[in-house]
C-alpha cells in the first residue's frame, strides 16, 4: 500500500498522521521516514550545537562579527561547528534502526515538528539577517517584567509538545493492536 505524496507530507508535520500507528512492517523503507531522519537532523544539530559543542549560542554566533551574515562566515561554520555532521550520523542511525524496530519510528516521528521552535531559535534563520540574534537572544525580549525569553523555555515548550504527541501515537498504536 502506498501512500500519497500529500499524505507523506502531512505526516511528516503532523505526527499524529504519520504511518507509525500502522502495522510494523507497513512503510518500511517509506519516503516519509527517510524525510522524517533527514528533517529530525536539524533539530538534534540545534541541541548538539547549543548544548554541548558551542554552549549557550546561536548557530552562528561563534562565527560572525555582529549579525551580517557572509560566505566566509557560513564557511567557517561548516568548517569548525561538528554539530550538524553529528546530526547527520546520528539521523543515519536512527533510520537505519527505524527500518528493523518499529518502536524507534515511533519514538522518532514527533521529533522534528515538536522542536521546531527550538531549531529555529538557535538556527536563528541566517538566511534572513539572524533576526532571533539581533532582536530576541541575550534577554533582549522580556515575556514580563525582568523576565527575558531564553533558549530554555524553547526546550521546555519542545519537551512539552513531544511528549504530547508520543503519548498520542502510543495510546493509537495500542488501539490499533488491540482491534486487530
Amino acid at each position: 500500500m502506498e501512500r500519497s505524496v500529500f499524505t507523506t507530507i502531512v505526516g511528516l508535520f503532523w505526527p499524529p498522521s504519520a504511518p507509525v500507528i500502522a502495522d510494523e512492517d507497513l512503510y518500511t523503507g517509506s519516503a516519509w521516514w527517510g524525510v522524517t531522519c533527514i528533517l529530525n537532523a536539524f533539530p538534534v544539530a540545534a541541541v548538539l550545537h547549543h548544548g554541548l559543542i558551542y554552549a549557550h549560542q546561536c548557530m552562528l554566533q561563534p562565527f560572525a562579527y555582529g549579525y551580517e551574515v557572509t560566505w566566509s562566515v557560513i564557511w567557517e561554520w561548516v568548517k569548525h561547528d561538528a554539530a550538524l555532521p553529528w546530526a547527520v550520523i546520528i539521523a543515519f542511525g536512527v533510520h537505519r534502526l527505524g527500518l528493523r524496530f518499529a518502536v524507534i519510528k515511533l519514538i522518532a516521528a514527533p521529533v522534528f515538528i515538536s522542536f521546531l521552535p527550538t531549531t529555529l531559535w538557535v538556527w536563528d534563520i541566517f538566511v534572513l539577517d539572524r533576526p532571533f540574534c539581533r532582536y530576541l537572544h541575550d534577554g533582549k525580549f522580556e515575556l514580563w517584567r525582568d523576565f527575558p525569553l531564553r533558549t530554555g523555555h524553547f526546550y521546555v515548550l519542545g519537551i512539552c509538545i513531544y511528549v504530547a504527541f508520543l503519548i498520542y501515537l502510543v495510546v493509537q498504536r495500542v488501539k490499533r493492536r488491540s482491534w486487530a
